[in-house]
């Protein structure tokens, strides 16, 4: 349902002569998509921690000069160091665990330098662990932002045992 939902968007996208950047967790996942996407006739590449640094530099400018249509990229290959801001369309698939990883891939597109608004496009299957990472990612930007804002305040803790935590986590997930 992900590749399809995907390659509905990716097919909008392109539709409209926009660019759009796909970010994949897991490299197998990026590999099927992009041979999905040369089958499609899509003019695209993939940039992943197997793809070495320099060459992700030269590959990254190529689709910044519209080389590319789309670009699958890996979310932790990609969390650093390159800016996209004149791509309106980014689709995450999954989240990752890290709160950071997830906003730092965000923001190499959604930037105070975008021209134009940017399209985020997150997919969240129901009734699976994407709902579970949803919710936590929530959580943890609420807190960011709290932080931000300077508007924390303290409340009462119980202390609570390692086993006790460690069962709320299981039963949480």
């Amino acid at each position: 349902p992900k590749t399809a939902a995907i390659m509905a968007i990716v097919q909008e996208c392109l539709g409209r002569g926009e660019q759009v950047i796909i970010g994949s967790s897991f490299s197998e996942f990026g590999n099927a998509l992009h041979q999905l996407l040369k089958e499609a006739g899509v003019w695209s590449c993939h940039l992943n921690g197997q793809v070495s640094p320099a060459k992700r530099g030269r590959v990254a400018r190529e689709f910044k000069d519209k080389r590319y249509a789309a670009m699958i990229a890996g979310i932790h290959a990609m969390g650093e160091g390159h800016s996209f801001d004149d791509c309106p369309n980014l689709i995450v698939p999954s989240l990752a665990w890290a709160y950071d990883i997830n906003t730092q891939f965000v923001d190499r597109v959604w930037r105070m330098t975008s021209r134009r608004p940017v399209h985020v496009h997150l997919l969240v299957t129901t009734g699976s662990i994407d709902e579970y990472l949803l919710e936590v990612f929530r959580e943890k930007e609420d807190s960011s932002q709290l932080a931000l804002d300077g508007s924390l305040a303290a409340i009462d803790m119980d202390e609570s045992s390692i086993g006790e935590l460690l069962e709320k986590s299981v039963k949480g997930f």
